[in-house]
C-alpha cells in the first residue's frame, strides 16, 4: 500500500512538469550517477554530451597562405635560433641554417617573414625568405612572424610562429616543419 501511495504522489508531482523538464531531470540524474562512478574510480567529468555543447570528433584543417599578413589559428612546427655569430659589418642578419621535418629529414623550404609591431600586429609587408634565392637577409632586429612551407615532399608541411632576431649579429635559424 505504501508503494502505491509513493507512485501516485510521484505521478501527481510529474504532471506539472513539461517534457523538457523531465528530459533535463533524467539527463541530470544519469550524468550525476556517471560522475559519481567516475569520481570513485579516479576519473573526472561527465561522459554525456548535452545540448548544443556536444562536439563531434573531426580533423580540423586550415588553409595557410604564406604571403598574407595573418596569423594562423595555432603555431605549426618549431622555430629556433640555433646560434648567433659576429659578422664583419656588424649588421643584423638572418640565415636559414636548416629546414627539416621530424619524420622526413632535410627539406627545401621558404615563405615569408612579417615584422611584429609592439602591439602584436603583423606589418603588411612580407619579406621573402627561402633556401634558394633568399637564404640570408639583412633586416632590422626585433620580433618576426614566419609562415614557411616546403615544396618538394609531395605534401604541404608548414611552420608558423613568432621568433626574435638579435641586433648586430648573424642569427642562424632552424625551421622544423609540421
Amino acid at each position: 500500500m505504501r508503494k502505491l501511495g509513493l507512485i501516485i504522489s510521484a505521478v501527481a508531482l510529474m504532471q506539472g512538469c513539461s517534457t523538457t523538464d523531465l528530459n533535463k531531470i533524467a539527463t541530470d540524474a544519469v550524468s550525476g550517477a556517471i560522475d559519481g562512478v567516475m569520481n570513485s574510480a579516479g576519473g573526472s567529468g561527465s561522459m554525456i554530451p548535452t545540448g548544443s555543447n556536444s562536439r563531434n570528433y573531426s580533423v580540423e584543417t586550415e588553409n595557410i597562405t604564406t604571403q598574407t599578413a595573418k596569423k594562423t589559428r595555432k603555431d605549426y612546427g618549431a622555430i629556433t635560433i640555433v646560434r648567433t655569430e659576429a659578422n664583419p659589418k656588424k649588421q643584423t642578419r638572418l640565415v636559414l641554417d636548416s629546414c627539416t621535418h621530424p619524420r622526413i629529414g632535410s627539406l627545401r623550404c621558404g615563405g615569408h617573414l612579417f615584422e611584429v609591431t609592439p602591439e602584436g600586429w603583423l606589418k603588411d609587408d612580407p619579406i621573402t625568405f627561402n633556401d634558394v634565392n633568399y637564404p640570408e637577409l639583412t633586416l632590422a632586429a626585433g620580433t618576426y612572424y614566419i609562415k614557411a612551407h616546403n615544396w618538394d615532399s609531395g605534401q604541404n608541411r608548414f611552420v608558423t610562429g613568432e621568433f626574435t632576431i638579435e641586433p648586430f649579429v648573424t642569427n642562424m635559424v632552424s625551421l622544423e616543419l609540421e
